[in-house]
């Protein structure tokens, strides 16, 4: 009898079970821009995005029927052409950024609501003096999930420096990495050289300095790219299964560009740079909010996120010669980088390699 009550009270409750639906509120969709103009040859891209909610089928999509141009303060107007992704693009043969010239974007959507930046100077940058690099050891702990271990890790920091004397004491810069090896394999009674550049992806991070920081406006020591050896592999022993392979030569080449930056770009980008590397996780205080310079003029409710500015460029390119066991980096400036996306190998030397020590 004890048992049959316990089971009619199990069905009595499985029989009130409702399914609740949470009424979970929209998030208005929120425009938002990126672009830059430099000194360089275009053509320049502008994105135009939508951000929806995070309830939304399509988080981010890209718009692709909007107006967009961009305006040089006192001069003319440029006309920009959309081609995928939410990107439009400047018409290279008629437009080029100039030094001390300022710029704006004017975004005119298909639902009538106009945005505009901020006028942005593109400001003269100096030349990078000099890229460094220096290798280097540190403790650390790992651990398997059970146990913790006490380890050395060896890698490299790449630095550049900057005399920014009369110039703008703000910078960005992205640093591109690529590894190049030459491996060898003896296939009696030929010898089979191969020559690898592999890229290491280092556009996650973002490097940006404040001349006021150093001394005489100075920039020594910045640092724009720091990896493990962990993260190295030179050698491919995948091209020809089955034989053996000497690895004869490698090194790694370095790109630098320096950007330079109005004030109001260096306080967003450091903004931006606190945000991502906040470390105080869910509850943590954010230290600075990332205000851009783009507002909807139709309606001044609307808001609207990200930056458009405008940037001269220099750029460096380097060669160095990790080798861990003389604990020393070689460094000699070169004029050729093998810009690539994915690993590429050739079976003579390209003239743009370098011949490292071993």
């Amino acid at each position: 009898m004890k048992h049959l009550k316990s089971i009619l009270l199990i069905l009595l409750f499985a029989g009130c079970e409702e399914y609740y639906e949470p009424n979970i509120d929209s998030v208005k969709p929120i425009y938002a821009f990126e672009g830059y103009v430099t000194n360089l040859p275009g053509p320049y891209c502008v994105k135009v995005l939508k951000s929806n909610g995070y309830n939304a089928e399509q988080q981010i999509e890209y718009v692709s029927d909007a107006q967009v141009t961009i305006e040089c303060k006192d001069g003319p107007i440029y006309n920009l052409t959309y081609d995928a992704n939410g990107c439009y693009y400047t018409d290279s043969a008629t437009f080029l950024g100039k030094i001390n010239h300022s710029y704006r974007l004017k975004v005119e959507t298909f639902d009538g609501k106009i945005f505009e930046s901020e006028y942005d100077q593109l400001l003269a940058c100096p030349d990078i003096e000099e890229l460094t690099a220096q290798y280097y050891e540190k403790n650390v702990v790992t651990t398997d999930g059970i146990y913790f271990y006490d380890e050395i890790e060896r890698g490299i920091q790449v630095m550049n420096s900057t005399d920014t004397y009369g110039h703008t004491p703000y910078y960005k810069y992205d640093c591109r990495l690529i590894l190049q090896s030459q491996q060898r394999y003896n296939n009696p009674p030929s010898i089979i050289d191969f020559y690898i550049f592999r890229p290491v992806s280092s556009y996650g991070n973002l490097y940006i300095a404040n001349a006021k920081d150093y001394e005489n406006k100075h920039i020594t020591g910045n640092q724009l790219f720091c990896t493990s050896t962990k993260l190295f592999r030179y050698a491919d022993p995948s091209l020809i299964e089955g034989l053996e392979y000497e690895l004869i030569n490698y090194g790694e080449y370095v790109r630098v560009n320096q950007y330079s930056m109005t004030e109001a770009q260096y306080n967003y980008w450091n903004a931006v740079k606190h945000q991502i590397e906040n470390k105080n996780y869910l509850f943590g205080q954010i230290e600075n909010q990332a205000i851009g310079n783009i507002k909807c003029t139709s309606n001044p409710d609307e808001q609207a996120l990200g930056f458009f500015g405008a940037s001269a460029v220099k750029s460096a390119i380097h060669a160095f010669s990790l080798r861990e066991q003389k604990n020393t980096v070689y460094s000699i400036a070169i004029d050729s980088f093998p810009d690539t996306d994915t690993m590429i190998i050739y079976n003579e030397r390209p003239l743009f390699s370098v011949r490292f020590s071993n």
